[in-house]
């Protein structure tokens, strides 16, 4: 998926991100709360709930990281590693993730989860709009794996499953096994 101008500078003013950039340390505070009553939301981002609600993880779960230093801090190393390139923004394809268990699209949720956390754990500064790109890539992804759970359960279920998977992702607890 490529980028339009316009929504790599929805990214940095609009109000649907102001969370997410609240969790990037490396951003001055004027750009972390920075809205523009014109900037929009992309379309294959919502529901912007969603959005909100990984972003507010992923601040949590960072908090939970400084408090517990020797903790591991990623489930799936290898997997959640951030991803640069063309290549990796493109969109799931939809016939693949329709495939998928609901075990394997949960998976999927908490690897990307955990992506874009590493995502923002690091200085944007360093890759410039590559940065940008590869934070919508995940929210795109995050967005897709939403729409097939909505798909199979209607909104407010599938909402509650991944409701359930950020407290775990938060509390660093997968299925009766806690940090």
């Amino acid at each position: 998926m490529l980028f339009s101008a316009p929504e790599l500078e929805s990214f940095w003013s609009a109000p649907w991100s102001v969370p997410l950039r609240l969790a990037c340390r490396w951003l001055a505070p004027e750009v972390k709360t920075k809205v523009s009553p014109t900037a929009l939301a992309p379309t294959w981002i919502k529901p912007l709930c969603v959005q909100r609600w990984v972003a507010q993880a992923i601040v949590a779960r960072l908090a939970w990281m400084r408090a517990h230093p020797d903790a591991a801090a990623y489930r799936a190393p290898d997997e959640s590693a951030p991803r640069w390139t063309e290549a990796a923004w493109e969109s799931y394809d939809c016939f693949c993730v329709r495939r998928l268990s609901q075990e394997g699209l949960l998976w999927l949720w908490r690897v990307e989860v955990e992506r874009l956390l590493r995502i923002v754990d690091l200085p944007p500064a360093l890759l410039g709009e590559t940065w940008t790109q590869s934070a919508l890539a995940v929210c795109h992804h995050l967005s897709q794996i939403y729409r097939e759970l909505k798909r199979r359960h209607k909104a407010m279920q599938a909402r509650a499953l991944l409701r359930e998977e950020l407290r775990r992702f938060v509390e660093w607890e997968y299925y009766g096994e806690a940090a």
